[in-house]
Parts: structure tokens; sequence; C-alpha cells
């Protein structure tokens, strides 16, 4: 009743003093996290809707196998390949740039890949709808047809799922910090 959670038994500290540093770190590796995966997701997924073809396939067949990978297992791959095999990555804390790519890597993929979806799906049935057909017969450039009017209109579905999966990136943060000894709350 008094919000009194006592003594970090680890740190010797207010626990809810250890709690907020940790909640910090594992805040901010979400939110870069989820900024490059928004902003690439909506690219990408508008560009394989509007192109089609080859590069349509290749980005769904690489959402899809982003979608299914398990974080821990993408963790254990990085780690061998990126700072095992090749050095060029360090495995744990956070003192540099370098320190952060593979924690936002690991956590980048599985989001990426399903809000790719989403966003294609959307923006295939924007860009069938009459408006958009309507946009087209008047002579409107390609450019402004897409993102204007369809990705505009197809931005709800997509934010649904980027807020979903703001959620959820919550919890994978903390099996990645635990990983890579990040500070934050897994950590």
């Amino acid at each position: 009743m008094h919000l009194d959670f006592g003594d970090s038994l680890r740190k010797a500290r207010p626990a809810i003093e250890v709690v907020t540093e940790a909640f910090a770190w594992t805040l901010q590796l979400a939110v870069i996290t989820m900024t490059i995966v928004t902003a690439l997701a909506v690219v990408i997924g508008s560009l394989a809707a509007w192109r089609g073809g080859l590069f349509d396939r290749i980005a769904s067949i690489l959402a899809l196998i982003g979608a299914a990978a398990a974080d821990f297992w993408i963790v254990i791959v990085g780690i061998v390949i990126f700072s095992v095999s090749l050095g060029w990555l360090p495995t744990s804390g956070t003192g540099t740039v370098w320190h952060w790519i593979l924690p936002i890597s690991v956590l980048f993929i599985r989001p990426f890949g399903l809000i790719v979806q989403v966003v294609r799906g959307a923006m295939m049935t924007a860009l069938s709808s009459a408006y958009v057909k309507t946009a087209r017969a008047k002579g409107v450039r390609a450019r402004p047809i897409i993102f204007v009017h369809a990705l505009r209109n197809s931005m709800l579905p997509v934010i649904t799922v980027i807020g979903d999966h703001a959620a959820a990136l919550m919890n994978g943060a903390v099996i990645v910090e635990t990983i890579f000894g990040w500070p934050g709350i897994g950590g």
C-alpha cells in the first residue's frame, strides 16, 4: 500500500531505482529498434505491393522467414557468425555503437517480417481500390498515388500491428538482454 518495494538483494539499493534504471535501457533499445523497423517495413512493404514481380517475391519470402524465426535462435546464429567466426561485433555490453548492432538486429527481424507482410497486404488492397484507379485515370504520377492516396489509407491496420509489436518487443528484449549482457530488465 505504501509502494515500498524494499531493497534489491543483488545491488543493496531500493528496488524501484534498480528497475527504473534497467527499464530505461530496455525502453531505449526497443524504441530505436521499432523506429528502424517501422521506417524500413513501410518502405519495403509499399514497394513490394507497388512493383510486384521479383522484388515482391523476394520481399515476401524474406518477410516470412523473418516472421518465423525465433529470437533465441537468431541470437545464437548472430553471435556465432558475427562475433566468434568473423570477430566483427562484441558479444556483450553497451560501450560503443558496435555493442548495439547485434541486439538491435536480433530484435529487428521478427517485427520487420510481420509488418512488411501487413503493409504489403494493406497496400495491395489500397492500390486496387476505386480512388487509386480514379487518380491514375486523372494522370496523377505514381509517387503521389503511393504515398498520398494508398499509403495514407492503408495505415490503420499497419499502426495497429506496429503498436502490438512494440509491446511484444519489450518482452523479446528481456531475452535478448539476458543473452547479450545488456543492463536492461533482462540483464
